[in-house]
């Protein structure tokens, strides 16, 4: 959800005026970066705290948990996300505008 909230590319190219995808894709990572590794360094560490609990449900459970919000810090938003905002990037604003 945060990607929609925090770095949408088409509002950088709006705000910041540039006019090609991979500045605008880089230049919303520059900023949002570090907001959204920090929030997922907290849920990770939140969930990896409730893997001392006796039942080994809760432990199994927080160590998915974990291990998903840490791939998804760092495989999904570092790799697949500014592909596929580079990508798409045009044609989003080519719909947008008329």
């Amino acid at each position: 959800m945060d990607e929609e909230v925090a770095k949408t590319p088409p509002s950088f190219m709006l705000i910041f005026g540039n006019e090609d995808n991979r500045s605008s894709v880089a230049l919303g990572i520059e900023r949002t970066g570090r907001l959204i590794t920090g929030a997922a360094l907290i849920m990770a560490t939140v969930f990896f705290s409730f893997g001392l609990a006796e039942a080994v449900v809760i432990k199994a459970i927080s160590l998915g948990m974990g291990l998903a919000v840490l791939v998804d810090a760092t495989i999904v938003r570092a790799l697949l996300v500014p592909a596929a905002e580079g990508r798409t990037l045009s044609s989003f604003l080519l719909t947008a505008n008329g």
